[in-house]
This record gives structure tokens, C-alpha cells and sequence, in this order.
């Protein structure tokens, strides 16, 4: 929260001049950071894309895309036009919506999250029947704490834009943001804030991801994390009768909730499948449970 707040009130403040003989038409996708707390904000790869140069100097300075040998990043991120010089908005119209929802950067365009979302269920949701595109999107303008969890938002679009020639370059980054928002659910307060179906759905998706690049230990770890939250909220025992047990989720709404989560299990049980034929490392789920 400390670093949200830092990063809220330093893009608040008025824009320093480019440095160095920097070019006036630049891009700057990432807010600076400022402190200590800030500095998890920059991108991995940063301190590496400048030669190791005086960090300090580096973060106080505008970055262009340019700065992280990608361009990928242009056009993605909300951006406005201030005289002959581009410069990102500075989230005056959405700032605490970003600290609601735990954000420490702005997400996508809008239409380009419209777009990944649509490829994402008319290209990926096939293989990975589990999410229920209506309600999904309807959850989208409700409030954000109520929305999908943002890690799920990010490994969705991750999937869309490996699939499309369009997004491509965008894969990996998407891919680095969702297990960071994912892991900073595990962090907050006892644990509490990643028992949802949303983050047990994230950890499939990402560990689909992690199989698809071969990334087979982080696969592994995926699939457990998607598994033991599975079984945590019962999941493996949805349809049992009489079971006299501490539950970690209310119970579904209706027949379509209690569908997503039937699915979201099977998708867990798959996924464990698949990584111990692979590997011929134990399985996590026993079929006789």
C-alpha cells in the first residue's frame, strides 16, 4: 500500500525535462520510481538495459521503450498527446480505483483488453473450458474489489497474445506481471486473499503456459499451487453428500457458479495428469478421493 500511495502522489507531481539529450517525443510506460519501496515497480531487465549505470539516475529520468530493447509496449498503454511530446496520463481519473485493486502500474487500453479477451475465449477458452465468459465480462464493471482477481486478468491476456501474431511480444510481460500480482495475493494479510476461484483458475492458466514453454518446474510448482487451492475450497468433493467439514468458499449461487467450480477441479485434475506423465514425478490428487 505504502509503495501505491508513493507512486499515486509522485505521478501527481509536475514532469522534470528530459536529460541527457533525450528526445522530447518519448514514451513513459512505467512510472519512475522514487524510493526504496519503488524500485520493485521497474522491469526486470531494466538495470541490465542501461550497462549498470547509477541506478538512481536511471529511475529519475524518463524511460521510452526504447530503454527495455522492446517496443512492443507502444500503443499498448494508455498514453496522451501533450504538445509534440507523448507522455503517459497520471491516473488523475482512476487513482484509487489503482490502490483498490492493488496495482502498482496502469493496466492495458481498453481496446486491447477487449481484443486479448475476445481472442482469449475464441481461441484459448476451448482447450480450457473453465471460466464463464458472460459473467466474466458482466464482472468487469462492477467494483473492483469484486472484479476477477488481477492475476487471472494478466494470464488470460498472457495466453490470447501468445496465440496472435498481433500481441506476441507482449506474452512474457504479461506473463511476469500475472505471477507477481498472483504471489502478492499469497502475501497479503494470513493468506486469505487467494482462496477464490479466480486464483486457483490463475495457477492452471499459468502452469498451462509454463507446459506450453517447456518451463517444466515452474509448471510443477504451478500445478500444485492450482491443486492444494483446489482442495482447500473442496473443490474434489463439490457433489459429496453430508460432509461434515470447515468450508472455505459460501455456497454457489446457482447451477452455472457451481459448473465453474466443477470445471476449475477437473482442470486441476488435468493439469496434475499431465505434469506426472511428463515428468514421472508423483501425482497430487488421488482418484479414489
Amino acid at each position: 500500500m505504502q509503495a501505491q500511495v508513493e507512486t499515486l502522489l509522485h505521478t501527481q507531481e509536475p514532469s522534470t525535462q528530459p536529460q541527457n539529450g533525450t528526445s522530447s517525443a518519448q514514451v513513459d510506460f512505467f512510472p519512475p520510481a522514487t524510493s526504496q519501496a519503488g524500485l520493485a515497480m521497474v522491469p526486470e531487465g531494466l538495470e541490465a538495459s542501461v550497462g549498470g549505470g547509477n541506478m538512481d539516475q536511471t529511475l529519475n529520468t524518463q524511460t521510452t521503450p526504447e530503454s527495455f530493447g522492446d517496443t512492443s509496449l507502444q500503443g499498448v498503454y494508455p498514453v496522451l498527446a501533450t504538445g509534440n511530446s507523448m507522455a503517459v496520463p497520471n491516473e488523475e481519473s482512476y487513482p484509487w480505483e489503482m490502490i483498490g485493486l492493488g496495482l502498482e502500474e496502469s493496466l492495458p487500453n481498453q481496446d486491447v483488453i477487449n481484443e486479448l479477451n475476445q481472442i482469449y475465449f475464441e481461441k484459448v477458452h476451448c482447450s480450457v473450458p473453465m471460466i464463464h465468459q458472460p459473467r466474466y465480462l458482466a464482472a468487469m464493471n462492477l467494483a473492483p474489489h469484486m472484479r476477477p482477481p488481477i492475476c487471472l486478468r494478466y494470464v488470460m491476456w498472457c495466453l490470447a497474445a501468445a496465440v496472435t501474431d498481433k500481441y506476441e511480444g507482449l506474452q512474457e510481460h504479461f506473463y511476469q506481471r500475472a505471477r507477481k500480482y498472483a504471489q502478492m495475493d499469497e502475501l497479503k494479510g494470513h493468506g486469505e486473499s487467494m482462496i477464490t476461484i479466480g486464483h486457483c483458475q490463475a495457477w492452471v492458466l499459468l502452469a498451462t503456459y509454463e507446459f506450453k514453454l517447456m518451463y517444466f518446474p515452474r509448471a510443477w510448482m504451478s500445478t500444485g499451487r492450482a491443486v492444494r487451492l483446489a482442495q482447500m475450497m473442496g473443490l474434489h468433493r463439490l457433489d459429496g453428500v453430508g460432509l461434515d467439514v470447515k468450508q472455505c468458499l459460501p455456497p454457489p449461487r446457482d447451477w452455472t457458479e457451481r459448473e465453474e467450480r466443477r470445471r476449475t477441479f477437473w482442470m486441476c485434475f488435468c493439469e496434475d495428469r499431465y505434469a506426472s506423465i511428463g515428468t514421472g514425478w508423483p501425482m497430487s490428487i488421488e482418484e479414489k478421493d
